[in-house]
């Protein structure tokens, strides 16, 4: 098993040392595992914040409302409403 773990999973002895480490705070074997499964699910719920703050920020920078500015920019002089 720690051969496994070592050379195709490429655990690292630290890594290894880890898990041990967790299994002595959190006792039972699928507690740990659960708890390593949560924490990676929470990374990838913080990742997703992430992307979705950015796109936030891409969003309030565009326009309110682009239909507005088009029709700005459509209006022909003398003219007081858009086509």
């Amino acid at each position: 098993m720690c051969s496994t773990l070592l050379y195709k999973r490429k655990y690292s002895i630290q890594a290894i040392t880890d898990i041990y480490a967790l299994s002595g705070r959190y006792g039972e074997p699928l507690t740990v595992i659960r708890a390593v499964e949560k924490y990676g699910e929470i990374t990838a719920m913080e990742r997703d914040l992430e992307k979705l703050g950015l796109r936030r920020s891409e969003l309030e920078a565009r326009p309110r409302n682009s239909r507005s500015c088009l029709m700005t920019y459509t209006l022909r002089p003398g003219q007081s409403t858009p086509l």
